[in-house]
């Protein structure tokens, strides 16, 4: 069989948990730590390796919730980055 737990097809999508994980954690780190270019990559990748991992056959549903997940979690660091740079500029603005 192409798919199944002895395969690459599982363990690939398993492993990349551990990115969205890590950005979970990240979540009470402060956001002037965070790297914006690395969570748009991130972001960006999940994107489309969800529309990928929709489109092949047959569907891999741990790829593709990974992905999805992967995307959501940068996405929701990228706001609080941007958020987080808003604030610096207006205090800067108020000097």
């Amino acid at each position: 069989s192409d798919t199944g737990i002895l395969t690459i097809h599982f363990w690939a999508p398993t492993f990349k948990w551990s990115i969205s994980l890590a950005n979970i954690a990240d979540i009470n780190r402060d956001p002037s730590y965070l790297s914006l270019p690395q969570q748009i990559a991130i972001c960006l990748t999940g994107l489309l390796f969800t529309r990928f991992a929709y489109m092949i056959k047959p569907r891999n549903l741990n790829l593709l919730t990974i992905n999805f997940f992967m995307s959501m979690t940068s996405f929701y660091q990228i706001s609080r980055i941007g958020q987080y740079k808003y604030n610096v500029y207006m205090k800067e603005k108020e000097r």
